[in-house]
């Protein structure tokens, strides 16, 4: 096939491990957006899936505030942790 330039390489899809982070660390910020932090007794009882707030964090979870959670934290790591296009064309 034909060479791949770096700004292409840099539009590929995350790697496993990068989308796997970015989905942790999305889901947890959807938790606290639900503030589920603070019925953490009721959750180590199990008894946390009665909360108003677990059904927030559900209906967080299961919206597209969930990909755009995700998609966030991919720009986010991105930004830390990878070269920009501009430094591997260099």
């Amino acid at each position: 096939g034909r060479p791949i330039s770096a700004p292409a390489m840099a539009q590929q899809a995350p790697n496993t491990e990068t989308l796997k982070r970015a989905e942790v660390l999305a889901d947890l910020q959807l938790w606290h957006e639900a503030g589920m932090q603070h019925v953490a007794a009721e959750i180590e009882i199990g008894q946390g899936q009665n909360t108003a707030e677990y059904r927030k964090y559900v209906e967080l979870r299961n919206s597209p505030r969930f990909a755009q959670a995700v998609q966030a934290q991919l720009g986010n790591t991105a930004l830390a942790g990878q070269p920009s296009a501009a430094q591997a064309a260099e």
